[in-house]
C-alpha cells in the first residue's frame, strides 16, 4: 500500500500514484487532455473515499493509529473501480469546453516544445516577421508587372482568389503554429506518418533561400553605380560590356528611340553579370558579384546569429525602413508621372475577366504570396504566447501585404508613363542571346501579332513566351522592375529630371526587402535544423548559423559565373513550376484536417480561436467551411493546373527543344 502522503499528493495534483493491493500494483489512469473542470470533478470522485478514510481519527495520542487501515483498503478497492469506469467514460465522451487560454492542459511533448521555444520580445514582432516573410522584392516586381499587363482586373482577380483560398490557408498556418507551439518540421508529432512533409518543405526553402540570394547581390552594383554627380549620366545609359554591345552601338548610331532598351540590358548582362556572348562555360567567377554575395550572407548571419529574440527586434527596422523608402519614392514618381495610374482602369473588363490566363496567373500569384511564403508564418507564430490574438495578427499581416502590393503596382504604372511618353512600348526580353535582350521597341516598329504577352510566374523571375523563336528564347528575366523598367526611366529622364537620390533610394528599398525575406527564410531553416537535435544544437546556434551561411554562400558561387542566369532559370523552373510544391501542400492539408492526430482536429483549432475572439462567431463559421471544404478542393485543382501549365517544358509554352533530355531528367530529380 502506498504511503498516505503519496495518496494525499495525488488527490491534490490530479495525478494518481502507484498503490499495492494484495501484492498487485495498480496504476490508475487519467485522460491525457482534460479541462481543469473535468480534472477537478474526476479528482473529487476518485480520491474522496480515501480522503474520507484519512480523515477518520481513531486515537488522538497515537499517530500510527490515526487512520483506519481497513477503511483505507476498502477505499482503495472502490477507487480502482471508479478510476476504471471514469477513465473509460472520459476517453469516449470527453469534449473540450470552457478552457481558458492560460490554463489549457497540453500533451507532455507539446508542452515541452512550447516551454523550450523562445518567445518574441514584443507582441507585434510576429506580425512584422510574417510581413517580411511574404513581401519581398520578387513579388513586388512580379505583381506590379502583372497588374500593368492585365490592369485593375488583375487586382480584382487576385483579391477574390486570396479571399477564397490564400488567406484561409494563411490563417490555418498561423493558428496551427501558435496552437501547437512548434514549426512545420517538428509539429508532426501530431501525426508521425507525415513527418516527411516537414522535410520536403525544409528542402524547398533551402533551395529557394540559396538561389534567391543571388539577385540581391546584383542590386548592390546598381546601388553603388547610382552615386553620380548631377552632370554625369548613369552607367546603364551607355553601351558597356561585351554582351549585346554591337546592337547597342548600332541603335545609338541610328538614333533609334529603343536605344535605352539596349543600353540598360547591355549594362545588366555585360557589366553586372559580366557575361560574354562567345562563351557559355563556367570558367571564372565575377569578383564583384562574389564580394557582394559575401556581404549578403554576412548580413544574414549578423541578423540571425544571436537568436530569435534579437531577430525579433531587428525585424522592425528590416520592415519599416523599406516601406518608408517606398512611400518616399512613390511621392516623387506619382508627382512626376502620376497620370499613368489612370491607364490601369482603361481596360475591357468583360474581356479580361473572361480570360482564363489572367485567372490562372492571379491564382499562381495568390499561391506564391499567401501559401509558399505563408507556411513560414507557421514557424513565426509558434513563438507567440498562447494568449496572443491570432485573428488580430492575421488581419494586420493581410492588410499590410495587400496594401504594399497594390501600392507598388501604382508606382510601377506611374513609372511606365515615362516610357509611353517617349513613344516606346515594353516588350518581352530574354537572356539567352545578345539579340533578344532588348525590352523596349518604338511604336512604329511594334508588331503585336509576333509578340505573346502572356507571362508565366516563377518564384523570383517572370517569363514571357514569344512565338517568334521558341527554341532559343525563354522570355525569362529576374526582377524586371529593378533590372529593366526603373533603370530605363532613369536613363530616359536623365539626372535633370530624376536626381540620383531617387535611384539610391529605390535600390536601397529593394535590397532591404530582399534581405528581410532572406533573413526570414533562413531563420526558419536554422530553427528547423536545431529541432532535429535540440539538446546538442541549441547551444551551438551561432555556429550552426555560421555554417548555414557559409554553405549558402558556397552553393551560390556557380551562379556568379558566366552561366549564372542559366542556373538561376533552371532552379526557378524546378521550384517555380509549383506542381511538386502544390502536391506537398495538398498532402499537408489532408494530414492536418482529416488525419486524426493528437491535437490538430479542426474543431480544437476553431475552439482555440473562439476563446480569443468570442464576438466573431460568424467569422469562425466561415473559417470552418473554408478549412474543411474549400481548401482541400482548391488544392486539388491547383495541383492539376500547375502540373498542366506550370512546367517550362509544357508544349503549350516552350518547345521541347529548349530543354535537353538530361536537363529535363535532372529537373524532375530536383
Amino acid at each position: 500500500m502506498g504511503e498516505p502522503s503519496e495518496l494525499h499528493l495525488s488527490s491534490e495534483t490530479g495525478i494518481s500514484s502507484t498503490t499495492t493491493i494484495n501484492g498487485t500494483e495498480t496504476v490508475p489512469e487519467i485522460p491525457e487532455r482534460v479541462s481543469e473542470e473535468a480534472k477537478d470533478n474526476s479528482t473529487a470522485i476518485v480520491f474522496s473515499p480515501i480522503a474520507a478514510a484519512f480523515r477518520t481519527p481513531t486515537s488522538s495520542n497515537n499517530l500510527g493509529s490515526e487512520f483506519d487501515v481497513s477503511s483505507i483498503s476498502e477505499a482503495i478497492q472502490s477507487e480502482n473501480n471508479t478510476v476504471n469506469d471514469s477513465t473509460q467514460e472520459s476517453r469516449n465522451e470527453f469534449i473540450l469546453v470552457n478552457v481558458s487560454n492560460e490554463q489549457r492542459p497540453r500533451d507532455n511533448e507539446e508542452e515541452m516544445m512550447r516551454t523550450t521555444r523562445v518567445t518574441w520580445p514584443h507582441d507585434t514582432s510576429c506580425v512584422f516577421a510574417c510581413f517580411s516573410c511574404i513581401v519581398g522584392m520578387y513579388n513586388i516586381s512580379r505583381f506590379s508587372i502583372l497588374v500593368y499587363l492585365y490592369k485593375a482586373c488583375f487586382i480584382l482577380e487576385f483579391f477574390i482568389i486570396s479571399l477564397l483560398v490564400g488567406i484561409p490557408f494563411l490563417s490555418l498556418q498561423m493558428t496551427l503554429g501558435q496552437y501547437v507551439g512548434s514549426g512545420f518540421l517538428e509539429m508532426w508529432y501530431i501525426s508521425p506518418a507525415f513527418k516527411g512533409i516537414g522535410f520536403a518543405l525544409l528542402y524547398v526553402y533551402i533551395i529557394l533561400g540559396v538561389y534567391s540570394a543571388i539577385p540581391v547581390s546584383w542590386l548592390l552594383i546598381y546601388f553603388k553605380d547610382s552615386f553620380i554627380a548631377n552632370n554625369q549620366t548613369y552607367r546603364w545609359n551607355t553601351c558597356l560590356g561585351n554582351f549585346s554591345k554591337y546592337f547597342c552601338i548600332e541603335s545609338q548610331n541610328q538614333s533609334s528611340t529603343d536605344y535605352v532598351g539596349w543600353s540598360v540590358s547591355s549594362y545588366f548582362h555585360g557589366i553586372v553579370l559580366d557575361r560574354r556572348s562567345d562563351s557559355n562555360d563556367m570558367d571564372s567567377f565575377r569578383f564583384e558579384l562574389v564580394f557582394n554575395l559575401a556581404i549578403v550572407w554576412l548580413i544574414i548571419f549578423l541578423v540571425l546569429s544571436r537568436g530569435n529574440r534579437f531577430y525579433g527586434k531587428l525585424v522592425y527596422a528590416l520592415t519599416l525602413v523599406p516601406v518608408g523608402l517606398l512611400f518616399l519614392v512613390a511621392v516623387k514618381v506619382m508627382e512626376q508621372w502620376g497620370s499613368g495610374i489612370a491607364t490601369l482602369f482603361d481596360v475591357p473588363w468583360k474581356t479580361t475577366l473572361a480570360d482564363p490566363t489572367s485567372w490562372l496567373l492571379a491564382t499562381r500569384e495568390a499561391f506564391l504570396t499567401w501559401m509558399l511564403y505563408g507556411t513560414l508564418c507557421l514557424n513565426m507564430c509558434s513563438h507567440n504566447k498562447i494568449s496572443s490574438c491570432v485573428i488580430r495578427n492575421l488581419l494586420m499581416v493581410v492588410v499590410g501585404v495587400t496594401f504594399i502590393l497594390i501600392f507598388s503596382s501604382l508606382v510601377f504604372a506611374s513609372s511606365m508613363r515615362e516610357i509611353t511618353d517617349k513613344d516606346l512600348i515594353f516588350i518581352p526580353s530574354s537572356f539567352e542571346e545578345p539579340e533578344t535582350v532588348n525590352f523596349l521597341l518604338p511604336l512604329s516598329k511594334f508588331d503585336p501579332s509576333k509578340i505573346n504577352v502572356t507571362p508565366l510566374n516563377f518564384i523570383i523571375g517572370e517569363c514571357f513566351f514569344s512565338f517568334d523563336s521558341q527554341t532559343s528564347s525563354s522570355g525569362y528575366q529576374v526582377i524586371r522592375y529593378a533590372t529593366e523598367i526603373f533603370p530605363a526611366i532613369l536613363a530616359l529622364g536623365g539626372t535633370t529630371a530624376v536626381s540620383w537620390f531617387w535611384s539610391v533610394t529605390f535600390y536601397l528599398l529593394m535590397i532591404m526587402f530582399g534581405l528581410a525575406q532572406q533573413a526570414a527564410i533562413w531563420s526558419v531553416v536554422i530553427e528547423s535544423l536545431i529541432t532535429l537535435k535540440p539538446k546538442i544544437l541549441k547551444s551551438w546556434q551561432t555556429f550552426l548559423t555560421f555554417i548555414c551561411c557559409d554553405i549558402g554562400f558556397l552553393l551560390g558561387l556557380p551562379m556568379t559565373t558566366n552561366v549564372g542566369m542559366f542556373i538561376l532559370f533552371f532552379f526557378d523552373a524546378c521550384v517555380g513550376s509549383l506542381w511538386c510544391v502544390g502536391s506537398v501542400f495538398l498532402i499537408m492539408i489532408i494530414a492536418i484536417l482529416f488525419i486524426r492526430g493528437c491535437s490538430n482536429k479542426t474543431n480544437e483549432l476553431v475552439h482555440f480561436l473562439s476563446e480569443q475572439q468570442k464576438t466573431c462567431a460568424f467569422l469562425l463559421q466561415i473559417i470552418i467551411l473554408q478549412w474543411n471544404v474549400i481548401l482541400p478542393v482548391a488544392f486539388m485543382v491547383l495541383f492539376i493546373a500547375f502540373a498542366r501549365s506550370g512546367n517550362v517544358d509544357s508544349p503549350d509554352n516552350v518547345s521541347d527543344i529548349y530543354w535537353p533530355l538530361w536537363e529535363k531528367n535532372l529537373g524532375v530529380f530536383v
